[in-house]
C-alpha cells in the first residue's frame, strides 16, 4: 500500500506492517485470502470491543502462534511497546468511524 507523505508515524507503521493482511481500511486484504489467511475485520465494532487493548497489545507483539492464531505475526522485534500501544490505538479508530 502506498504510504501517503502526510502519513503520520502510526499511519506509516499500520500501513507498512498490518496492511498487507487487514487492508488499509481494516477490512482484510485480498493477500491473506489467496494465503488462505483470514485476518481479523478491523472495522467491526461488536467483534473489536470484545477485545481489549492489553490483548491487542500481545497479539501485536507476540504474534498470533501462542494463542492458535499462526497466521498473525509478532512485531515485537520490529515495534517498541510506545509503537505498539499507539497501533493499538490506532485499530480502535477503524472500527470507531461509521
Amino acid at each position: 500500500h502506498p504510504i501517503p507523505k502526510t502519513a503520520a508515524p502510526v499511519q506509516r507503521a499500520y500501513l507498512s506492517k498490518c496492511a498487507s493482511c487487514h487492508g488499509a481500511n481494516g477490512h482484510g486484504s485480498w493477500r491473506a485470502t489467496v494465503f488462505i489467511i483470514r485476518p481479523g475485520d478491523l472495522t467491526d465494532r461488536k467483534a473489536m470491543a470484545q477485545l481489549s487493548d492489553d490483548y491487542l497489545f500481545g497479539l501485536i507483539k507476540n504474534g498470533g502462534a501462542t494463542i492458535g492464531k499462526p497466521g498473525m505475526p509478532a512485531f515485537g522485534y520490529h515495534l517498541t511497546d510506545a509503537e505498539i500501544r499507539a497501533l493499538v490505538a490506532y485499530v480502535r479508530t477503524l472500527s470507531a468511524s461509521p
